[in-house]
This record gives C-alpha cells, structure tokens and sequence, in this order.
C-alpha cells in the first residue's frame, strides 16, 4: 500500500508496550492528550475521494 489513511485519531493504552508509543509521544509534544479518540476533521472520505484525473486518491498496491 502506497498510502497510509486513517480516520481517526487517539488509543486506549491496553498493554505494557503502549508505555513507549509513538502516538503518545507525538501527541505529548503537541501538548494533547492520545486517549481523546476521535475522527479527524480531514481526510474522513479520502479512500473514495477522486483527483482531477479521476483516479482514486488513495492507491492500493
């Protein structure tokens, strides 16, 4: 997959190994907190969103 999508945006921590996510940091040093979940404001529809040329924007493999 070219193209990485995802519509939404925070996690519940459920094991050991969340203690060292990335999404965790990111969000501590855009000073938010990574257990609001909550669907972006963009890119909801992208996967059946066309360019200009009417291909798919989001290509897959």
């Amino acid at each position: 997959m070219h193209d990485i999508w995802n519509p939404w945006h925070g996690c519940v921590k459920c094991s050991e190994g969340c203690e060292h996510c990335y999404m965790y940091f990111l969000d501590k040093i855009r000073e938010q907190n990574g257990a609001d979940i909550y669907k972006t404001k963009s890119g909801f529809r992208k996967p059946i969103q066309r360019d200009r040329k009417g291909n798919y924007k989001i290509r897959i493999g």
